[in-house]
């Protein structure tokens, strides 16, 4: 007998103009949404107008909790790799610290990249940024490797954290 396979690798997902969100239900009725956010942080701390940054933020929106589900890791690739269908877009990504599992965020993400079947054309840089004392923020910035605005971006990102500071 033979088994049918699941051809499907991601899960159907809807897009709002409006707000720039992606969602999506997986089979176990957990709804997730994937927004990107206009960031300005480059362009207000580096004084030059830097255009195409977005955060990206991934929200559980159901209350259950979510069995492993390799389907969410790559419908959230899938929407990500068509993000960078423009090569001068750019990810921020910023690990919330909102419930204290910040560093358990930054492991799934890094995670996730290691993974992806698209490392060749999306590099990742990351950077612990600390604004205070005992305040450490986890971040990753991503981009297109064919991006004309690269090494720019990167020598922002790299300097953030005193960019950031000289501002105290």
């Amino acid at each position: 007998m033979k088994r049918e396979l699941n051809l499907q690798i991601h899960y159907n997902y809807i897009y709002n103009r409006e707000n720039n969100t992606f969602s999506f239900t997986t089979k176990n009725d957990v709804e997730y949404k994937v927004s990107f956010i206009i960031d300005e942080t480059f362009s207000s701390l580096s004084g030059h107008n830097i255009p195409h940054i977005y955060q990206i933020v991934i929200e559980k929106i159901s209350e259950q909790i979510e069995p492993l589900d390799n389907q969410v890791f790559k419908t959230v690739e899938h929407i990500i790799r068509q993000f960078f269908n423009k090569t001068e877009n750019s990810i921020l990504y910023v690990c919330s610290d909102s419930d204290s599992k910040e560093r358990k965020r930054v492991q799934v993400f890094n995670r996730w990249y290691q993974n992806s079947l698209y490392k060749d054309i999306i590099r990742k840089v990351d950077k612990t940024i600390r604004v205070e004392e005992n305040i450490e923020i986890f971040t990753s910035f991503m981009y297109h490797k064919d991006n004309p605005n690269s090494e720019k971006i990167i020598e922002i990102y790299i300097g953030i954290e005193d960019l950031l500071n000289d501002e105290k």
